[in-house]
């Protein structure tokens, strides 16, 4: 539960994942099956196994969607966008065509 609490939460899945295999194995077991009340009563397996398959299923949801934003390509930096009348780009300094209102490419040295 710290885990689940403090926000670790690839440690907290691992560790609810192996506290619910546990539980099916004991849950299955014939001594279990033959004195139900007593294991019940003093380790309250069946109530922290749902709650553990509760948190389970929140940590899966929480996991997914902090893998996929991860998988995601970072955004880039937009660059700010020059004058359009300057040909030059203010990122590297290179000369930069520029469209003017005639429809003609004019570079830094002059029309082209």
């Amino acid at each position: 539960d710290s885990s689940f609490k403090t926000g670790d939460d690839e440690s907290a899945y691992i560790l609810y994942w192996k506290f619910c295999e546990l539980c099916k194995v004991v849950l299955k077991r014939p001594d279990f099956k033959k004195d139900e009340k007593y294991y019940n009563g003093m380790f309250k397996i069946k109530n922290n196994y749902v709650r553990a398959l509760d948190n389970l299923g929140t940590l899966e949801q929480r996991l997914t969607s902090a893998y996929e934003l991860k998988a995601r390509p970072k955004h880039q930096p937009s660059t700010p966008k020059a004058d359009p009348g300057t040909p030059k780009s203010s990122r590297n300094g290179t000369i930069k065509p520029v469209i003017n209102n005639n429809h003609e490419i004019e570079t830094g040295g002059g029309r082209k």
